[in-house]
């Protein structure tokens, strides 16, 4: 009888995609603040925005979760594919507040690259996400999630030693060497981040499909 009281179900495969939409609309965001003529003040705005509509859904999600008695999939796997969505999500945030506030005088290509790359996961995530819905093996898009991610490591070498055999003749270059230090491990992180999020994909399809 108690079980009749609770709501049947809940659009749990909307509220990824939602997610997943939030996701996309960031790493857009994050490639045009790393674009000459870049309106940075807009575009973090935005991404706070957006950072705050992925928390308020997350809160909308475990909410269901306590309350819905059917779930298309087992709980714990809803449970951590929005927490990866959502902390995913905080990273970007994050990583777009810095580029806002950590001056630099001009982008360097590896990180321009890499934040490319990370559109293009975020794209890939979707599809993994039309995978579980539609219960099919999520290869190609895990497989394109993998090889981004390698290009980005190789990147993020390349930027890293770009800093270390830049000569320093001023304080200036001090100052950029260790802003791009740190947007560059910023990066490094978020991108571990997409990829947790896509094992903790992988995982759930396979298990469904």
């Amino acid at each position: 009888m108690f079980a009749r009281l609770l709501p049947r179900s809940a659009p749990y495969f909307e509220y990824f995609a939602r997610q997943n939409s939030i996701l996309q609309k960031m790493t857009s965001l994050l490639s045009g603040e790393l674009t000459p003529g870049r309106q940075m003040e807009s575009n973090v705005r935005d991404l706070t925005s957006l950072e705050a509509e992925a928390d308020e859904l997350q809160h909308t999600i475990i909410h269901e979760l306590s309350q819905t008695f059917i779930t298309p999939i087992d709980r714990e796997d809803i449970y951590a594919i929005s927490t990866a969505q959502e902390r995913t999500i905080d990273s970007l945030n994050s990583l777009g507040t810095r580029f806002y506030l950590f001056s630099f005088v001009h982008v360097r290509f590896p990180a321009k690259k890499c934040v490319d790359d990370m559109h293009q996961m975020a794209l890939a995530v979707g599809e993994m996400l039309d995978c579980l819905k539609e219960k099919r093996p999520p290869a190609e898009p895990v497989a394109r999630i993998h090889g981004l991610k390698e290009n980005c490591e190789m990147l993020l070498g390349v930027g890293l030693g770009e800093l270390q055999d830049t000569e320093v003749t001023s304080f200036e270059q001090v100052k950029q060497l260790m802003v791009w230090t740190q947007l560059y491990e910023r990066i490094e992180q978020t991108l571990l981040l997409f990829s947790e999020l896509t094992d903790t994909l992988e995982q759930a399809v396979l298990k469904y499909a």
